[in-house]
């Protein structure tokens, strides 16, 4: 039986040194937790399955004396670690690995065990290929998370090369180099580790401790969804919408970088703020439907500004417009959007610099 070394602790659970070895974290360790493992693209197909160690597992594994010796620290790191074993692996397939249920030790992230752990209602996901599942110690986490959010509801439509290139790109949007390999890619979402390199996540902590809270609560996908889209760009002043936007590195307009809204599936309403100028005169926001639906956008502005409104699907084929109204003249277009389709909605300056509210209500069915 697979017994931990010092290293491997001091490494925080076999990161890297040992192939094959995960572990599962939230704000902590997750104890307990089902890990199983399947082809990205035939996810019925469990390859794998497994749970993360218990403080009894360890104990069995190390012993009762050695167990006691151990500091917090020790304790709290080779919590919610696994031993993954999975036969004909491809190396260059993409594999899926959930992390569902458990509890999260360290749910303060105090790095001390807490004396009663959390229960976790939502599940954390990681996509790796054939390669990393074989030989890198993989951290399974809310940063994980945020890579599979990313291509939740569009991995189908891609290739494998076009995956792994879609997440090394998001990996650039939130990450630093966390392997110190100098290279910010999709790796650095595998290898994220809270308890010892907290730093390499960017922004400011808080933002991720939302999504965490989001997973431990159980909400519904498409929330954890809108908090990981969340998580991935700086929220502080001179940013905009529920993603962000830095005035001076707008990266949403154009309609390919649109800002993503989310996946829906349930009749939902929620608002997008922004600004626009000459110098910034639009933005694209995107989003995605799971089901037929019909959804009203209403583009409110500042009194002294004249902003347009128009809707596209997800190939640029206009799909409807407002711009008939004057200074500070609410503009509303109403859609309906197919199962499987994508929706993008461009507000554009036409007159003045100020600021816009841009309302989305979502009502499922035609």
């Amino acid at each position: 039986m697979f017994k931990p070394t010092m290293k491997a602790i001091a490494a925080g659970v076999c990161a890297a040194s040992l192939s094959g070895c995960f572990q599962v974290q939230n704000f902590g360790p997750i104890s307990g937790a089902t890990v199983t493992v399947a082809p990205l693209r035939d996810q019925s197909n469990i390859l794998y399955q497994g749970q993360a160690w218990t403080p009894g597992v360890v104990r069995s594994l190390v012993g009762d004396e050695a167990w006691s010796s151990y500091d917090a620290f020790i304790r709290i790191v080779m919590l919610g670690v696994i031993s993954v074993e999975v036969a004909n692996v491809d190396p260059h397939g993409l594999y899926l690995v959930t992390a569902s249920g458990g509890e999260d030790a360290d749910y303060d992230a105090n790095q001390q065990e807490d004396t009663a752990y959390t229960p976790m209602g939502g599940a954390l996901h990681a996509v790796m290929t054939g390669e990393q599942l074989i030989n890198t110690g993989v951290i399974i986490s809310p940063v994980s998370e945020m890579g599979w959010q990313w291509v939740r509801s569009s991995y189908q439509y891609m290739d494998d090369a076009e995956v792994v290139l879609d997440l090394d790109y998001v990996a650039t949007e939130f990450m630093n180099d966390t392997n110190d390999d100098g290279v910010v890619d999709m790796l650095d979402l595998l290898l994220y580790n809270r308890m010892l390199n907290a730093s390499t996540y960017r922004w400011d902590l808080s933002q991720l401790d939302d999504l965490c809270m989001a997973i431990a609560g159980g909400e519904s996908e498409d929330n954890v969804e809108f908090m990981a889209e969340r998580a991935q760009t700086h929220m502080g002043d001179g940013h905009h919408g529920p993603h962000g936007n830095d005035d001076n590195d707008e990266d949403n307009n154009h309609f390919g970088s649109a800002d993503y809204l989310g996946s829906f599936s349930a009749s939902s309403q929620f608002s997008v703020t922004g600004d626009l100028s000459p110098e910034d005169w639009t933005d694209y926001q995107r989003l995605h439907a799971e089901v037929d639906m019909t959804v009203i956008i209403t583009l409110s502005m500042d009194a002294d500004v004249d902003f347009d409104l128009y809707v596209f699907d997800g190939e640029m084929l206009e799909l409807g417009s407002s711009f008939a109204g004057g200074p500070g003249v609410t503009e509303s277009v109403t859609v309906s959007v197919g199962a499987g389709e994508d929706l993008v909605v461009q507000p554009a300056q036409f007159d003045g610099s100020g600021n816009y509210q841009l309302s989305l209500s979502i009502t499922t069915g035609r």
